[in-house]
């Protein structure tokens, strides 16, 4: 059967093949290099610390193959796989992979060493890729910590086994922990297979991260031959030891007799830990003394730190914050952040809003609780009415009502003019009237409700009745609504959205700087939210707990912008006990957003804590707690709802009497009419 072997130089990438023979093989063996050739001369491995050896299964001819160029001349590759018989240096490596990665269950392994020879790599290659175990080689431990960068290898989730004396792994770890936790302890298995007895199992232990999956190997020291197996234990004081678990021979293999992977510590031994805090309203606050000693903590954090530490038994030692922490221009953070990523403080048990700058160099617990950025703006106000008296009705109202005048006086004019043209005699003549002063006879029979100059003719009184009938309901209904609205006051319109603040040019918008809503808003491409960056103002934690700018807020000239804790809770220091609230909470958020527990990279207590907290949510006790803080005192409550100026819907039944009108008076004419001019034909 034919393997592809093949060299790459990836800083020219330049990729060549060439095929050479493989007994009885069922994968493909890779060698890759980033600055040169590579030589396997008999079962070692021999080149520059960029060696990366791996195991893949080939492709059938159905598939297709690689694209394959012809061998060079320069590649230099002299290459054995033909298994070397036992006892080889790197048959007994095999084995030890084989049983180690069998009994975990694991299909794939990083060869990590310190160095660049492996005695016998050709023959534990050739044993893995039978057993169709894909393997890396990783020579160069910078290359190694650094390829996959600093998110990505956090992420994810290998195995890795470090192969070399007690001086190798300890300079390997070490060496770990100096490249900014780019791999993760908690999701990542390390397996130690240490050649020697030199250093001491607990020497070993404390050079490993607390609560790392850490399984080690190393000959016995009764037995030639026999190695032991040891599992990683951390009882959650802070110290770990080795326990054995079982142990290899060659005839049976690796056999256990306890647990591999022991499970997480859930007591912290009555350890103190070091926490973050920012002094924040309702969140978590620190009571001291005059003399500067804490008195208590208080907030709905505290009460969920309290419930944590009953359950996993430690205490806290608080370290006051001022700032949550941003990026310098030298990469490095200040504030929290900062002090997590020193590991300085064990976590900090403030309402975080992750961002994918924070989550590249610390780790988040599961979500406490929602906290979108909303506007706590100034609450709606009795707005000062001078034209009161002309807002009962709609402008549409007030023209139909001038037309309706002046129709009615016309129509008026009509049947005087008719009965005395038609009925001449019936009634007594009167003085000829002028069409003007007939309009202002009707006006100011709607306008007063009093009948002047009532006509003689009997079809024009019962037209005019009906005017004064329409003028009577007119008067009642302005009344009554003069009376509605001066009782049911009419308030300023609050700010909902962040739309309606971006077109308020009186109010000033401001958020808190450095925070992560100024970062939300500001790099946002929203047209909305680069309209509000240009007006937006920030300032520091200080002032906006202050008296002086609530005040500002509550006469509407400043708008602030955050999260719902940052905002709403320092505002309700503010609000008097059941007086009309000062602070109006938008209903709709401008951003949504998770709170979430800051820790630093491979914290031993991370795990434990998170999982609590998520139980805690599921259960609602988390929502419970968060919700006792953030009751308002004051009077929420306007007394009455707002009255609506009234449009012709609700003054429609006025027309239809007045139109009724017309139809009988206009009748009544005809019948007076039809009589008298048959009475004058029998005369």
């Amino acid at each position: 059967m034919e393997g592809l072997f093949s060299v790459r130089n990836t800083k020219e990438e330049n990729y060549r093949s060439s095929t050479v023979s493989q007994l009885d093989k069922k994968a493909k063996v890779s060698v890759s290099g980033a600055g040169g050739d590579v030589s396997l001369y008999n079962g070692v491995a021999v080149g520059n610390e960029d060696t990366r050896l791996d195991c893949r299964y080939p492709r059938s001819a159905a598939n297709g193959s690689a694209n394959e160029l012809p061998p060079s001349s320069s590649d230099r590759v002299k290459l054995t796989l033909t298994p070397k018989p036992e006892p080889d240096a790197g048959a007994k490596l095999g084995h030890f992979l084989i049983d180690i990665l069998t009994v975990t269950g694991h299909v794939d392994v990083h060869l990590v060493t310190k160095g660049v020879v492996v005695k016998g790599l050709d023959t534990v290659a050739n044993m893995l890729c039978s057993r169709y175990i894909q393997i890396e080689l990783w020579p160069n431990l910078h290359k190694f910590l650094t390829h996959l960068g600093p998110t990505e290898g956090y992420l994810s989730a290998d195995q890795f086994i470090v192969y070399g004396s007690s001086d190798d792994m300890i300079t390997i770890v070490v060496t770990r922990r100096q490249y900014m936790d780019v791999i993760n302890i908690g999701i990542t298995t390390w397996y130690f297979v240490v050649l020697d007895n030199v250093a001491s199992n607990q020497k070993l232990a404390n050079t490993l991260e607390e609560d790392s999956i850490s399984i080690l190997l190393r000959p016995s020291l009764h037995r030639a031959g026999d190695w032991v197996a040891y599992t990683l234990i951390s009882p959650g004081d802070g110290t770990r030891f080795f326990q054995v678990i079982g142990k290899w021979t060659k005839t049976s293999g690796l056999r256990v007799t306890k647990p591999i992977f022991p499970r997480e510590s859930a007591n912290f031994m009555a350890r103190q830990l070091i926490i973050g805090v920012i002094n924040k309203p309702r969140v978590l606050e620190i009571k001291r003394s005059s003399e500067g000693s804490l008195v208590e903590m208080v907030g709905y954090s505290n009460v969920i730190l309290e419930i944590l530490q009953k359950t996993l038994n430690f205490t806290v030692e608080p370290k006051e914050y001022s700032t949550w922490g941003h990026k310098l221009e030298d990469g490095s953070w200040d504030g929290v952040i900062g002090d997590l990523m020193k590991k300085k403080i064990h976590f900090s048990p403030m309402d975080f809003t992750p961002t994918k700058e924070s989550r590249e160099v610390i780790d988040f617990t599961e979500w406490v609780g929602e906290d979108p950025v909303v506007i706590t703006s100034a609450a709606p106000q009795p707005q000062i009415r001078p034209w009161l008296l002309l807002e009962v009705f709609t402008l549409r109202v007030y023209v139909i009502l001038a037309v309706v005048f002046v129709t009615s006086g016309c129509i008026l004019w009509v049947f005087i003019h008719l009965n005395m043209n038609l009925l001449p005699g019936v009634y007594p003549l009167p003085k000829k009237p002028n069409l003007l002063d007939v309009v202002t006879v009707v006006t100011k029979t709607i306008v007063s409700q009093d009948v002047n100059n009532v006509p003689e003719e009997f079809s024009s009184r019962i037209f005019m009745i009906m005017v004064w009938y329409v003028a009577l309901i007119l008067d009642m209904t302005y009344q009554g609504s003069i009376t509605a609205f001066i009782a049911m006051p009419r308030y300023t319109k609050p700010i909902d959205t962040h739309e309606e603040l971006s077109a308020n040019h009186s109010v000033i918008p401001v958020t808190e700087e450095y925070s992560t809503t100024y970062t939300m808003i500001v790099e946002s491409d929203r047209a909305s939210f680069q309209r509000l960056t240009e007006r937006l103002e920030t300032y520091d934690a200080t002032f906006l707990d202050s008296e002086e700018f609530f005040h500002g807020v509550a006469v509407g000239k400043w708008a602030f912008v955050d999260t719902y804790s940052a905002t709403y809770g320092r505002a309700l220091n503010f609000e008097n006990l059941r007086t009309r609230c000062k602070f109006y909470v938008s209903r709709d958020s401008v951003i949504g957003g998770f709170d979430a527990w800051p820790f630093p990279r491979n914290s031993p207590v991370h795990s434990q804590i998170s999982n609590r907290i998520k139980w805690m949510r599921y259960y609602g006790i988390l929502e419970k707690i968060k919700s006792r803080y953030y009751v308002s005192t004051c009077d929420t409550s306007r007394n009455v709802d707002e009255a609506s100026k009234m449009g012709l819907l609700q003054l429609q039944g006025v027309f239809y009497v007045l139109a009724i009108g017309w139809i009988i008076s206009g009748s009544f004419f005809l019948l007076e009419l039809i009589y008298y001019t048959i009475r004058r034909c029998f005369e």
